[in-house]
């Protein structure tokens, strides 16, 4: 399923992709829901984005684990930035402060 992704990201493909990691996801990678907040934001789907970005926080927030708590550390970043993007500037921080 990554190489189905990646590939319709190489070509653009931003709608094909997110279904491939809405899939992968909702099994339960991580990484995969990081990049179903990127591409709705590469879609121009910013509040889709932020309740990606919380969800993902509420499945793995409480996850211990290194590689979990990186790709964690990666959705709070896009959501901030997001959120900065979407004037939400005093949500935008509180992300930043998060994240420190």
């Amino acid at each position: 399923m990554w190489a189905v992704g990646t590939a319709a990201t190489r070509e653009r493909a931003f709608a094909p992709n997110l279904t491939t990691m809405r899939f992968l996801a909702d099994e339960g990678d991580i990484s995969a829901e990081v990049n179903v907040g990127v591409l709705l934001s590469e879609l121009g789907r910013p509040e889709e984005t932020v309740g990606v970005y919380d969800e993902a926080d509420a499945r793995f927030g409480q996850a211990t684990t290194p590689a979990i708590r990186g790709r964690l550390a990666a959705a709070r970043l896009h959501k901030g930035l997001t959120l900065a993007g979407l004037g939400r500037l005093d949500r935008a921080r509180a992300m930043k402060v998060e994240l420190t």
